[in-house]
């Protein structure tokens, strides 16, 4: 089950609503959107250790009237320039192991080199997410990383599209982002709920002998295997 911050934050607006954009491995650590009448909060959620329940600190807090743009910056000039830096990377190691070790001019670049690549590569490979929202006189931001979290990569493409919807008409319904992850990792309420009003029987999907043939041909057909 996932561990959402909402249970902890009862009271603070109304008609509030969450989806959770990151959760750690173990579960005892998660980071959530929640959108209310009022306010739109970012909060992260740790288990307590021995203890049920669980706490909750705020990221981000903004009122919800006051947000007038949205940027996700998921850093992909790096994924597009990910050979040049892989064959640097290589480059300037194979050329920094090649020089005697020394602190010499040439190994200082190539180890400079390699670790700036390297470290762009690692950085790329954690798969980090920016989320920037503009108000009328500032831009807040929260970063963090989706390693190995196909659940969180699927969110933040509904969270696109949403947000733009939200900045044309001011609304938002964070139940479709749960319906639509719903066929990875745990479903919601609102997963299960769609799921059961689509109750077509799967029988009726089987067609049947006269939806196949009009009848003409099949008493056709039917007439000529009696012969």
């Amino acid at each position: 089950m996932e561990l959402k911050a909402l249970p902890q934050l009862i009271g603070i607006d109304q008609e509030m609503d969450e989806v959770v954009l990151r959760e750690s491995r173990n579960r005892s650590e998660s980071l959530s959107l929640i959108v209310g009448e009022s306010l739109f909060q970012l909060v992260r959620t740790k288990r307590r250790k021995n203890e049920q329940g669980a706490s909750t600190v705020h990221s981000l807090c903004l009122r919800r009237d006051s947000i007038e743009g949205f940027v996700h910056n998921r850093f992909d000039i790096i994924r597009a320039f990910r050979w040049p830096l892989i064959l640097t990377c290589l480059f300037s190691f194979i050329s920094s192991s090649l020089i005697s070790i020394t602190w010499t001019a040439p190994f200082e670049l190539g180890i400079a080199l390699f670790l700036f690549s390297s470290g762009l590569l690692l950085f790329r490979l954690g798969k980090p997410h920016q989320l920037v929202f503009i108000t009328n006189n500032s831009k807040q931001s929260l970063f963090f990383f989706s390693f190995r979290s196909k659940k969180t990569e699927i969110i933040m493409k509904e969270i696109d599209r949403i947000m733009a919807l939200f900045l044309i008409n001011g609304k938002i319904d964070l139940s479709q982002i749960n319906v639509n992850i719903g066929r990875i990792g745990d479903s919601t309420t609102t997963v299960n709920d769609s799921v059961v009003m689509n109750n077509s029987n799967s029988e009726d999907l089987i067609p049947s002998l006269d939806e196949i043939y009009p009848n003409s041909e099949f008493e056709e057909i039917d007439d000529k295997k009696r012969r």
